[in-house]
C-alpha cells in the first residue's frame, strides 16, 4: 500500500479507500479544500452498496458525541451517543468530515474511534463494519 503515496489523483485516492474498507483499516486523508476528498468516500460507499455516515465535526462540540442521561428515579447517570450507527449490522462508511479544523476536545474524542485497538466513545462501540475515514484540510 505504500507505494501508492502520494495520492495525486481522485481515482487514486477511491482505489486506496476501496482497498482499506474490508479490513476497516482506519484512513486520514489530507488535501487543499474543495478537492474531492469526501466525495470519494461517498463514491466508495455508493459503489460498494454500503450506507454513509457523515458528521461534519468541525460544527460540532464534544458535548454533540455523547452526552448524560439521568434516570431520577433510580439516580443512575448513562451516556449516550447519537451521531453514529448504533446497529450492530450496521455496514458503511463513518466520515469525519473536516476533523483537523474541530476543536481539540472533539478531536480527542474521536480519536479514540479511530484508533484501531479501540473503535469506542465511552460506552459506544462501533459496528464490526464499519470504516472510518477523516478528513482534513491540508494547512498552509
Amino acid at each position: 500500500m505504500a507505494e501508492k503515496f502520494p495520492v495525486t489523483t481522485l481515482g487514486q485516492l477511491r482505489e486506496i479507500i476501496a482497498d482499506l474498507s474490508p479490513s476497516k483499516t482506519p484512513l486520514l486523508i489530507e488535501g487543499d479544500p474543495g478537492v474531492g476528498k469526501t466525495a470519494c468516500a461517498h463514491s466508495v460507499a455508493t459503489e460498494a452498496n454500503e450506507e454513509m455516515c457523515e458528521v461534519r465535526v468541525a460544527l460540532h462540540g464534544a458535548e454533540d458525541f455523547k452526552f448524560p442521561i439521568v434516570d431520577v428515579a433510580t439516580k443512575q447517570l448513562s451516556w449516550v451517543q447519537s451521531m453514529f450507527p448504533t446497529d450492530p449490522d450496521w455496514k458503511g462508511i463513518i466520515l469525519f468530515d473536516e476533523l483537523g479544523q474541530a476543536q481539540p476536545a472533539v478531536q480527542a474524542a474521536l480519536l479514540g474511534l479511530m484508533h484501531w485497538g479501540e473503535r469506542r466513545l465511552g460506552d459506544y462501540t462501533l459496528p464490526v463494519g464499519a470504516h472510518v475515514i477523516a478528513t482534513t484540510n491540508r494547512l498552509s
